[in-house]
């Protein structure tokens, strides 16, 4: 199991300010007939900008073995064997073997979160691995895109195949091996996410639970959005340690024209760890020795 993970739904923070606001602005009468819990709410996120920036991607060294969420890792390189076939002569004559066979293994990624965002518990962020990584996702393209917060994994199969050509001369023994490169790495990643309104507002409906029709609207306009994610004490819905889970930043942004304009952005971290086992070439190895070097041995050990 993962361990305590800081999570921040975007979509609760959002349904507690705009009840708020639908509370406040409703006369006595009304607030006599709004009960919370008798309504879910529904936001239009497509009016919401959001910015992914990968801000630090690290592997931890090799040569060394993590406890990870999916077991441990020995991280390095190594060759695994994926099978093996003795063949022995005990006749005067050469003889000829095709060593033959099939085989899988699984090449799969492993994401679990420490801090992140979410928006109606869904996580939809995607972690780009460097080119080099592409041989953890099977010679697909490099992103991951990560829905869930804790133990993720992407899997890909891979087949290895072998049909060698093996002589074994008279009272001689071969042993035939097909070996696989494993790849184990386990890396450290933090992805910076920036949310803000450009224009316009962003509806927030609420429907009655009984009937799923909409019952109240509210629309929030790029400040009230902003606002939202303060601290309940200047205006916000946020908790105190809920608040360093969030950043509210001036961004200013030049235009073509040459005219600077400002606005006001949300930003999130997300941080967790990744573990990584890739499968990646091929070798056979063929081993032979002497009939009478095994019997001598096998008669010392009697």
């Amino acid at each position: 199991m993962s361990a305590a993970v800081n999570v921040l739904d975007l979509n609760e923070v959002i349904r507690r300010f705009a009840w708020n606001r639908l509370y406040t602005k409703s006369n006595f009468v009304k607030k006599l007939l709004l009960e919370e819990k008798d309504y879910y709410v529904d936001v239009d996120w497509k009016g919401v900008t959001v910015d992914h920036n990968i801000q630090r991607l690290s592997l931890r060294p090799s040569n060394r073995t993590y406890d990870t969420p999916f077991g441990k890792i020995n991280a390095g390189s190594r060759w695994i064997s994926l099978f093996t076939c003795d063949f022995e002569n005990q006749s005067d004559s050469k003889q000829s073997h095709n060593f033959c066979g099939k085989r899988e293994t699984t090449t799969w990624v492993g994401v679990d979160l420490k801090t992140c965002y979410t928006i109606a518990k869904d996580v939809n962020i995607s972690i780009n691995l460097p080119s080099q990584f592409s041989k953890y996702r099977a010679g697909r393209d490099n992103g991951v895109s990560v829905s869930k917060v804790k133990g993720e994994v992407f899997k890909e199969i891979i087949t290895w195949e072998v049909n060698s050509h093996v002589d074994v001369k008279p009272g001689w023994r071969a042993v035939a091996e097909l070996l696989a490169m494993e790849e184990s790495h386990v890396m450290d990643f933090e992805i910076t996410t920036s949310l803000f309104v450009p224009r316009g507002k962003v509806p927030i409906w609420f429907r009655r639970r009984s009937d799923d029709r909409i019952s109240h609207l509210v629309e929030l306009d790029p400040e009230d959005f902003i606002t939202a994610f303060r601290n309940k004490n200047v205006g916000g819905v946020l908790e105190d340690d809920e608040c360093r889970l969030v950043s509210i930043l001036k961004e200013m942004v030049i235009e073509q024209t040459g005219e600077e304009s400002n606005f006001t952005c949300l930003q999130f971290t997300t941080a967790g760890s990744s573990a990584m086992v890739a499968w990646s070439d091929q070798k056979v190895d063929i081993r032979t020795e002497p009939m009478d070097v095994i019997d001598e041995e096998m008669s010392r050990t009697v």
